[in-house]
């Protein structure tokens, strides 16, 4: 029912409720006691909206990755990946509407579970309405920020690469690279800067598939402050 509830549109309890699903096959008292928690949560706080708005959202301030000429820059990305495309439907029908901006925003936290599990999270805006958001456990144990911040933007350009592709199918186009927010700067310097280098091996499935989405005019990564990014985890002391 709470994944339901939060699907339908209570982003803030998706972290708990993702939390609580991974009890499913074997709850406790204690798990139950925590879905009550939730649903006590509700019941304070029964309204909730969204807005739903075509206007993009403003830019986010941010210290700028020093990338000198963006065309130049995405040029030599093409010429190291030049077998990067993005999918397309042949039979997908005309577009009909045109001007509207997707933004995401992702961010994880390292090592926050007692398992030593990082925490992805992130948020799609279609304009300024939320539309699409995930808060999930890594499937892997990372050794640093960076790789887990890695981790977290693969998923999330995975997700925009499905939503692009459903949108056109819905005669809605989206051509142009879609901003992508992250908070770490060594990450957005591996994806916005050509002739970057990769620090850590074990990532590179994520560090090449991001890379390639930049190439192939589906994203472009830029740095923000932790305190403006809408899909930053917070634990907070009662």
């Amino acid at each position: 029912m709470l994944n339901w509830i939060s699907a339908l549109g209570r982003v803030d309890i998706t972290y708990a409720t993702r939390k609580l699903a991974r009890y499913n096959a074997a709850p406790r008292v204690v798990h139950w006691e925590a879905a009550k928690h939730v649903f006590g949560y509700l019941k304070k706080h029964p309204k909730f909206a969204l807005p739903v708005d075509r206007t993009p959202l403003k830019s986010e301030p941010g210290v700028p990755i020093e990338v000198k000429n963006y065309d130049a820059e995405l040029a030599l990305f093409k010429s190291l990946y030049p077998d990067s495309t993005e999918i397309r439907d042949p039979n997908t029908i005309p577009s009909m509407k045109t001007g509207i901006v997707l933004t995401l925003y992702v961010d994880a936290t390292w090592a926050s579970e007692l398992n030593r599990h990082s925490i992805t999270g992130y948020i799609i805006y279609f304009g300024s309405t939320p539309i699409a958001w995930y808060s999930g456990k890594q499937s892997q144990v990372e050794g640093s920020t960076y790789a887990s911040e890695f981790c977290a933007l693969r998923k999330a350009i995975e997700a925009l690469r499905g939503l692009r592709y459903t949108l056109r199918s819905f005669g809605i186009e989206v051509d142009a690279p879609n901003v992508v927010y992250c908070d770490n700067r060594s990450v957005c310097s591996n994806t916005e800067i050509a002739n970057s280098f990769l620090k850590k091996r074990h990532v590179g499935i994520a560090y090449h598939l991001c890379r390639e989405a930049v190439a192939a005019g589906v994203a472009r990564i830029q740095h923000i402050k932790t305190t403006n990014n809408r899909s930053a985890y917070r634990l907070k002391k009662d």
